[in-house]
């Protein structure tokens, strides 16, 4: 995607990256809500409901920026977006992966953003050329991101590597998180937070 949208920028094709990352950041922001469901302090018969209606509302909003189109691009991007997590790549499972996909795109968006100098306007990236760039940043840096391991087994050798240094990072670290960190079960540190 990335080699695409320089390609739009050297004029190759026509301005399709506005649109594109308009509709990436619908992703990044349903993602922020439909994720975070599970967490949500209402009844379990109401998050599928919940769901249902987040997805329209942002399957709605993607229609209204490219049309079906809009809504082709916006489950593609999704699912790029996502791809190595629901393929179980480089054995991720669990929450933290998920949460690490997400934060890195959200960071790595308004990154390029800042760093291109895309409008502030969401409203004004169709046909912008400045956004071309925006996306080749951003689509090369997701997909140096996927490459890298980093969502796999990446995050925990860092986050260890870090711990071996500062232990006390270990105490007041989620039960979830720790979990994950260290599949084999080994409970976490004395002090450490039990709560789910």
């Amino acid at each position: 995607m990335a080699a695409l949208c320089l390609l739009e920028f050297a004029g190759v094709f026509p301005r399709f990256s506005g649109t594109l990352m308009a509709i990436q950041f619908l992703v990044i922001h349903s993602s922020a809500f439909i994720f975070t469901l599970p967490f949500w302090d209402i009844k379990e018969s109401a998050k599928p409901v919940a769901f249902k209606v987040l997805l329209g509302l942002y399957t709605l909003l993607a229609f209204s920026i490219d049309g079906f189109f809009g809504i082709a691009q916006f489950a593609g991007l999704t699912y790029a977006t996502y791809y190595g997590y629901v393929l179980g790549k480089d054995g991720e499972t669990g929450r933290v992966p998920l949460l690490l996909r997400w934060l890195v795109s959200f960071i790595v968006f308004l990154l390029a953003i800042g760093i291109t100098d895309a409008p502030s306007d969401v409203d004004s990236w169709a046909g912008s050329r400045r956004l071309a760039l925006t996306g080749a940043l951003f689509f090369g840096a997701a997909g140096l991101m996927e490459l890298s391991g980093f969502y796999g087994e990446g995050w925990r050798r860092l986050l260890r590597r870090a711990a071996s240094r500062q232990p006390q990072l270990l105490s007041p670290m989620p039960a979830w998180v720790a979990r994950e960190l260290d599949p084999q079960g080994t409970p976490p540190p004395p002090g450490g937070d039990v709560r789910h």
